[in-house]
């Protein structure tokens, strides 16, 4: 299937019952069994860092996102995040940053709390600043962040959470050697009041 329907599908999902339910997917990756994969990203221009601490140099990269810096830094605060990130070698600015949180997190997506054993991660957003983008950023930090979690040996399973109905955002993960493990499905916050008042709207038309 090409991204092109794929966009399409999932745009006729969102304006017809996505309006009211929300669904996800909780995929797995056993590390054990992943094998260290090659990065195509240039090393002269890149440079791969993880860290755990708050720098001046998020405000930057965040600067054309609303609350995007202050959520960075309260993940921080709490010491249970990672991030991973691609910091530009010439002008040291961050190109891209990926999140991985440890022990638990509240998913809007699955409408459930994850809680996370010792050797368990959750990887969560990516945000690449607008003149990085078409780069191929994204998919080196798959394996970049893959390849550093195995050579670490601290963790074992990664986790990773995933809308449904968007096919394309599945692909590579699935090549990677994620597996889905649940799928949960909820009505969105204020979604039946809202149908409600969709029936009452077709009823009234249909006596009218």
């Amino acid at each position: 299937m090409s991204k092109t329907v794929a966009n399409q599908l999932s745009g006729i999902y969102h304006n017809t019952i996505g309006r009211f339910i929300e669904a996800g997917s909780l995929y797995r990756m056993d590390l054990e069994h992943y094998q260290l994969l090659p990065c195509s990203i240039n090393r002269d221009k890149y440079e791969f860092i993880v860290t755990d601490k708050y720098t001046t140099r998020f405000d930057k990269h965040y600067e054309q996102v609303n609350n995007k810096n202050r959520l960075a830094m309260q993940r921080f605060e709490t010491g249970k995040y990672l991030c991973f990130a691609y910091l530009d070698k010439q002008n040291q600015e961050i190109a891209y940053t990926r999140w991985i949180c440890k022990n638990e997190f509240y998913s809007d997506v699955l409408n459930k709390q994850l809680i996370f054993k010792p050797n368990e991660i959750l990887t969560l957003d990516s945000y690449t600043k607008p003149s990085y983008r078409s780069q191929h950023l994204h998919r080196d930090m798959n394996i970049e962040m893959l390849n550093w979690l195995k050579l670490q040996q601290e963790y074992r399973y990664v986790y990773m959470v995933i809308k449904c109905f968007i096919p394309y955002l599945t692909k590579y993960p699935k090549s990677l050697g994620y597996r889905r493990i649940l799928i949960k499905v909820h009505y969105k916050k204020g979604s039946i009041s809202e149908f409600c008042k969709l029936v009452m709207r077709k009823l009234k038309r249909i006596t009218a």
